[in-house]
């Protein structure tokens, strides 16, 4: 590693001296011997700054010297603006500084609280926690080209774990957008197929899961149109239809729910017939017990066709009307009375 001599300035007595070393796909620094101290001045603290753009991915390490009685935590961040020589790195705002455990340093303690000397600790970017600015390093301070770099100026590199195939993105977030943090080109490609694969095993049972729960919306709101007794007033149009049991005439292994063996079925044919049907409790064969014909069904089956009416007739509609006690269906302008199992399985009381 490279060193270069800072200068030093009045309101700057708590630095002894920083050494740079920048990488951005190599090295190119002068060395230069670092500020010789006092032989009555107590030991300086020595640590290796480590500076990372989340954004651009470039990073710098910077070797500063503290006076080990007056130095703050804070005087390590204060150091970039004067000590960095990436134009991004020096104009980037950070927020702390953390150990190579990400565990941040209070700022307003002495920096001998937490550092002995000859140790790497890294600027956090503001917006980032101690933990996901480790995370980035992760990278960097595996590299056994840093740690050769770092060894003859006495700093060791904890053991990292190894960075995974596919390096997690890192979000940084504040109150107006959302930075992301995107790995190297050749893993990005390993991480977009993954994602989408994961994307597309999660969306399959998403879907599935959507069209089962709208079929069975509307299967019960089906059933229970069907099986809603009928008020006065009600109108059946033809094709519609009328069931005791609904949806459990169509599952008669669910017979626990209605009696499908005996269930009755109220229809309004679409050739305007309406017809009452009742199953043999014997067999429980549909059998068609009562029917009342509309006009246009009398006018099919009129063997004299000059009776019916020029043009297309309308299959009729039938319309329930409770007189009193008594109920009534009125079908094509008629009105006639109806029988008592048909009251008692489809009117309301």
């Amino acid at each position: 590693m490279s060193f270069k001599k800072k200068k030093k300035f009045k309101d700057d007595d708590t630095v002894v001296g920083v050494a740079v070393e920048t990488s951005n796909g190599g090295s190119n620094n002068k060395a230069v011997k670092p500020a010789a101290s006092s032989a009555t001045a107590p030991k300086p603290i020595q640590v290796v700054l480590l500076l990372m753009d989340p954004n651009s991915r470039r990073f710098e390490l910077l070797q500063l010297e503290f006076d080990s009685n007056k130095a703050l935590v804070s005087d390590v961040v204060r150091q970039v603006q004067s000590s960095a020589t990436e134009t991004t790195l020096r104009n980037l705002s950070y927020g702390g500084v953390c150990d190579q455990d990400g565990n941040e340093m209070i700022q307003s303690l002495k920096l001998s609280h937490f550092c002995v000397g000859n140790e790497i600790v890294m600027a956090i970017p503001m917006g980032m926690t101690g933990k996901a600015t480790l995370k980035l390093a992760h990278p960097i301070l595996s590299d056994p080209k840093v740690a050769d770099m770092l060894r003859p100026c006495g700093v060791k590199i904890k053991r990292v774990m190894k960075p995974e195939k596919q390096m997690e993105k890192i979000a940084e977030e504040d109150s107006t957008e959302t930075k992301k943090v995107t790995p190297p080109t050749s893993t990005s490609k390993q991480i977009d197929v993954s994602k989408t694969k994961s994307a597309s095993k999660t969306q399959t049972p998403s879907i599935f899961g959507i069209g089962i729960m709208t079929l069975l919306f509307f299967t019960v709101l089906r059933h229970i149109r069907v099986t809603k007794k009928i008020e006065s007033g009600d109108v059946l149009l033809p094709g519609q239809w009328k069931s005791q049991c609904g949806i459990w005439d169509v599952l008669p292994e669910l017979g626990k729910f209605c009696n499908t063996e005996s269930s009755s079925t109220l229809e309004m044919g679409r050739d305007g017939t309406l017809r009452y049907f009742t199953k043999n409790s014997a067999d429980g064969e549909k059998r068609e017990s009562w029917t009342l014909s509309g006009y246009a069904a009398q006018c099919s089956e009129s063997s004299d066709q000059s009776e019916c009416a020029t043009g297309d007739v309308d299959a009729s509609s039938a319309t329930f009307v409770k007189d009193g006690y008594y109920w009534y269906v009125e079908l094509d302008g008629k009105r006639t009375s109806l029988g008592k199992d048909v009251v008692q399985d489809f009117m309301s009381e």
